[in-house]
């Protein structure tokens, strides 16, 4: 939806190594996290994504997706206010990206039928707490009418996966 209105797009993922300290405390906190390697099947991009036009893939050790990168400038640099996320684990990543977002001065919203955790439960606290405090949670079909209210952003050629992140340090 974004990159229809030439909006930049970016798909972040948590690459566990075991050899970083940080990797390696959550791993021993949250056993599950030590799957998600470089080359597992959870971190890559879903098919349903395939021919989604991301500007940046992101990878990271830490919770937050801004952690230890310039994403956060780069978004800037951009005339990025609003974010929109989206993902599996609402109650790690997203809930970490949405608070740090929302710290640095962006605007949240997260459409809640495209986040998942590994819960309905917890899916549902994350989300009522997120939308209380950080972020707003609408539906996707209330997302999609605010992206259309937006003029087509003029910008570069939007070439599939055109930057790759370093795993930040």
């Amino acid at each position: 939806m974004a990159a229809q209105r030439g909006l930049p797009t970016v798909f972040t993922r948590t690459v566990y190594r075991p050899e970083h300290p940080f990797s390696w405390l959550w791993g021993k906190k949250y056993p599950f996290i030590t799957t998600l390697t470089e080359d597992a099947y959870l971190n890559r991009i879903d098919e349903a994504l395939g021919d989604a036009p991301f500007e940046r893939n992101h990878s990271t050790c830490y919770v937050s997706d801004f952690y230890g990168h310039d994403l956060a400038a780069w978004l800037k640099q951009q005339g990025i206010d609003t974010l929109i996320l989206g993902g599996v684990t609402a109650s790690g990543s997203i809930r970490a990206t949405a608070i740090e977002a929302f710290q640095m001065g962006f605007h949240v919203m997260l459409p809640r039928e495209v986040i998942g955790d590994r819960s309905q439960s917890l899916l549902d606290f994350t989300l009522l707490d997120l939308n209380a405090r950080y972020a707003d949670v609408l539906s996707l079909e209330e997302v999609s009418g605010w992206l259309a209210t937006l003029p087509m952003a003029v910008s570069e050629s939007t070439t599939r996966h055109r930057q790759s992140d370093a795993l930040s340090e």
